[in-house]
């Protein structure tokens, strides 16, 4: 990185999260559905690259207490703020380093999981090839790279917007006013059309992205010097360069064509039977995508792409899909469609099926392997393995979980976090959560998802949950903080929320830890 960006991000920093698709969980289990053979993660080595505060590692070295993190970055203050809030939790297996990762000291070793969020668009050619060549050097055999990236075609379009932001502000320096500025043109563009176009709707869906749109991100993304889009083909050879070999999307779902037509989609698979590099290129051009999230691996790794339905038996699968249906029928041939978050959906007349989708979607967060998988699905069909017919049955089922995965509906992984999906008598978040509800409200879960909790209620009812509060002591002191902050809150809001605390009494209390177990955020 050079000089003028370490400055900027000392100078306005950028919001950090937690990002489930770098968990070294999601990593080992797509090099394992190619027969890749990783680190098991509660004994591996983690390095972030352009770690900031070390908000990813966090979560991970917390929950992950056998393995070892490292997080790099140049910039001095997030570093600092990361090493605080590291000293507060008491944590010994992470370290965070102010370096440039062209001086990462050869003492740190190599890595199973390496980690590059954010970085490779924003950074000198000089640097991107200094990745790729550190995740050549530093990766162990059967490592796993994960680097973020933007793309075309998508960051085309993109780039008529960020153009003009950048005209509109070149004479401003104050970080705040340019994002003011760039909002304010790219709103005056948007609302000054008076024809109906593809330009016209392209500044429509940008004035309401970027308006919405955190300042840090929009300030380091788009009013960067540096934004360096490449196409997918492009990256890939460059990683070729150093060594590396294209493994997967960190999300599967963003390698399938359930978005296209059957023609279309077979199309695609057949591009992909001659070069799977192909079919991604054509996948990107079909969807204008502009932003990919790639897992790389050693150009030596003999890789298994079939990915056959049978592999699913080898993983434990969690899914929050629930029925379209208020009362799924599920020993009829009657097909049955179940929901995930974002849009994600698929539907299945298989029985076996319905029953196994139903039961991960009411165990969730909690996972299951597949034997306890088929055994539950038998159970809610009320009836018993066929002995005869087994062999059949289990593979339809495999292929329809694997489907599944495809889909976005099904998590396929191999380590199962400590959590409780029901509340205990005296329920318990992670030190790191509670530090988190206390400071901003964007609190990390056991899953390694952050949520925004904007109620001070479930703020503070997350930092009381210390373990050593029953319900009743839980009641007491959520009253007293609401007393004690009335002033923060606002007279009137805090004495709507103390009464309706009183009224509802312990079934209201119940009620939101109950979510809260539901999000992932109490430990078993």
């Amino acid at each position: 990185m050079v000089a003028p960006q370490v400055e900027a991000y000392d100078e306005f920093s950028y919001l950090n999260y937690a990002y489930p698709q770098t968990h070294p969980d999601r990593l080992r289990s797509i090099a394992r559905l190619h027969r890749m053979n990783s680190t098991p993660i509660d004994n591996c080595r983690v390095l972030e690259l352009g770690c900031g505060d070390g908000a990813n590692l966090m979560p991970l070295a917390l929950t992950l207490p056998g393995s070892e993190f490292v997080g790099l970055d140049r910039a001095a203050k997030p570093i600092a703020n990361g090493e605080a809030t590291i000293a507060t939790l008491q944590l010994a297996n992470i370290k965070l380093l102010q370096l440039d990762l062209t001086a990462l000291p050869e003492e740190l070793g190599q890595f199973d999981y390496i980690i590059a969020h954010g970085l490779y668009s924003w950074v000198p050619a000089e640097v991107r090839d200094a990745i790729f060549s550190l995740c050549r050097a530093r990766l162990t055999p059967q490592g796993v790279a994960y680097v973020s990236y933007n793309t075309y075609p998508g960051c085309h379009l993109r780039n008529i917007i960020r153009e003009a932001m950048r005209f509109h502000t070149r004479d401003v320096t104050q970080p705040r006013e340019r994002i003011a500025q760039g909002r304010a043109l790219i709103k005056w563009l948007a609302e000054a059309q008076s024809q109906e176009g593809p330009y016209q709707i392209l500044l429509r869906e940008f004035n309401e992205y970027f308006q919405s749109k955190n300042e840090g991100a929009l300030y380091h993304d788009d009013l960067a010097d540096i934004n360096y889009p490449v196409y997918f083909h492009e990256f890939v050879t460059h990683a070729a360069q150093h060594g590396l070999q294209f493994l997967s999307e960190a999300v599967h779902f963003d390698s399938e064509d359930y978005n296209f037509s059957p023609d279309v989609g077979r199309a695609l698979r057949e591009l992909g039977e001659q070069s799977i590099i192909s079919k991604a290129q054509y996948l990107d051009l079909l969807e204008g995508r502009a932003f990919r999230q790639t897992l790389l691996c050693h150009h030596e790794n003999k890789l298994d792409r079939s990915l056959k339905p049978e592999i699913v038996s080898e993983f434990l699968m969690r899914s929050r899909a629930q029925p379209d249906s208020s009362e799924p029928s599920l020993n009829s041939d009657a097909v049955e469609k179940f929901k995930a978050p974002h849009l994600a959906a698929i539907s299945t007349s298989f029985p076996l099926a319905k029953a196994a989708i139903l039961h991960l979607g009411r165990i969730y967060p909690r996972s299951a392997n597949f034997e306890s998988l088929v055994a539950e699905a038998h159970r809610l069909l009320g009836s018993a393995p066929n002995s005869k017919d087994d062999g059949a049955e289990l593979q339809a089922l495999a292929e329809v979980m694997m489907k599944a995965y495809g889909a976005n509906v099904v998590d396929l992984h191999l380590h199962d976090p400590s959590l409780a999906k029901a509340p205990g008598e005296r329920p318990q978040a992670s030190p790191l959560a509670r530090l988190q509800a206390q400071k901003d409200g964007l609190c990390t879960s056991l899953l390694h998802e952050t949520v925004k909790f904007e109620d001070f209620l479930a703020r503070q009812l997350i930092f009381l949950l210390d373990g050593t509060r029953d319900r009743a002591a839980l009641q007491r002191d959520l009253v007293q903080a609401i007393e004690s902050n009335a002033a923060l809150i606002g007279i009137k809001e805090s004495a709507a929320q103390k009464a309706a605390l009183l009224e509802t009494g312990l079934e209201k209390l119940e009620e939101k830890l109950v979510r809260l177990g539901q999000l992932g955020f109490l430990l078993e």
